[in-house]
């Protein structure tokens, strides 16, 4: 006599449970391979650098010198901010402050000369720093990397000559990297992978 068993169809929901399960945490895994952190914080940042360099330059709110600009900081619990802001200073002052990454990205910029890397020097976000990026209301074009938050009406400390070249996202093997070009105020996003980049 022949055995005909078989799978019963309890066992073959188990098995396509499990496996809905497994495929599951594998499409999430794939998220952080990706770079999905990254790039939405990359994203986040060019977009409220393109509302600043527009706010910079509208005869309403650019009115001077880095009174308009976006402030990129990440808090104790590693979270990356944004903070955009205009009118500093004055009774119409606004910001705004939006989260843009948690700690699974790490940010950091390129600052230095124009037209030489010899100066370039690199500043990682770690809860002590920040970086303050405005716009010069008559051209569009960068204005010089300060240090700390403006306040008030007093024109900030600022680094003479000195500009911020880039600001790289970084999750895993993944970087976003938004090229900041000073005399121009053009700004571009690219990935990079394994030394790979791909513009996006």
């Amino acid at each position: 006599m022949r055995d005909e068993r078989g799978f019963s169809l309890v066992e073959l929901i188990v098995v396509i449970a499990i496996i809905s399960i497994i495929g599951a945490g594998a499409y999430g895994m794939l998220g952080l391979l990706n770079g999905k952190y990254a790039k939405e914080c990359a994203t986040k940042t060019q977009s409220a650098l393109s509302q600043t360099k527009v706010a910079a330059m509208s005869k309403s709110k650019g009115a001077t010198l880095y009174d308009v600009y976006i402030r990129i900081y990440t808090s104790a619990d590693g979270s990356v901010y944004v903070d955009s802001v205009t009118g500093r200073g004055t009774a119409n002052e606004a910001r705004t402050t939006e989260k843009i990454g948690n700690a699974r990205v790490t940010v950091s910029a390129v600052k230095g000369r124009v037209g030489t890397e010899a100066s370039d020097s690199t500043v990682t976000l770690d809860g002590t720093n920040e970086i303050i990026i405005a716009f010069d209301r008559s051209g569009g074009t960068f204005n010089e990397v300060v240090n700390t938050e403006p306040t008030g009406l007093i024109a900030p400390a600022k680094e003479t000559d000195v500009y911020w070249k880039k600001i790289i996202f970084t999750q895993g093997s993944v970087e976003y990297v938004l090229d900041l070009v000073p005399l121009t105020g053009k700004f571009s996003l690219s990935k990079k992978l394994s030394g790979r980049c791909v513009w996006l």
